[in-house]
């Protein structure tokens, strides 16, 4: 297949990925397609200015993130700390 990055991987062959050094070959994995067989070659290598291009994205992705997690801390606090009364 070439180089491909592991997000493009059908579910569940990204997580045999972790567990393989550069010419390793996994054991089969059968999925609904059909069985795989991967063998890593090598990790992609990445530049700083390929790292320059997507650090923007990957700061926006963490901050909203780290935005999501704290709205929904404060929520529960309020609801916490609020009494309503159905009548």
């Amino acid at each position: 297949m070439g180089m491909i990055e592991v997000k493009d991987l059908p579910p569940p062959l990204p997580d045999a990925i972790p567990q393989l050094s550069p010419g390793d070959v996994s054991q089969p994995i059968y999925t609904q397609e059909g069985i795989f067989i991967i063998k890593l070659i090598s990790f992609g290598k990445m530049t700083s200015d390929a790292f320059e291009k997507i650090r923007e994205k990957i700061y926006e992705q963490l901050f909203d993130q780290r935005v999501s997690e704290e709205i929904t801390n404060f929520v529960q606090k309020e609801k916490k700390k609020s009494y309503i009364e159905i009548r």
